[in-house]
């Protein structure tokens, strides 16, 4: 289960990292507010992944997350 919450966590934390670099693409790219709104959505979608998952690990500890905590 440890092993699993390791890849879980690395990556939740590469979407981490993808959610910030498309939110700096966005600020230069926002000349079409289809592609704003859409890049928006996607980096909501993974900051509240990204919140779940740091929630659940620091108020049950590493080792009593479960996937179902993960994905809520």
């Amino acid at each position: 289960m440890k092993d699993l919450l390791q890849v879980t966590w690395r990556c939740l934390s590469l979407l981490n990292l993808v959610g910030r670099m498309l939110m700096e693409y966005s600020w230069k790219a926002q000349r079409s507010v289809i592609r704003w709104v859409r890049i928006r959505r996607i980096i909501h979608q993974l900051m509240k992944s990204w919140k779940a998952c740091t929630k659940a690990r620091d108020s049950l500890g590493e080792d009593k997350v479960t996937i179902n905590q993960l994905t809520t």
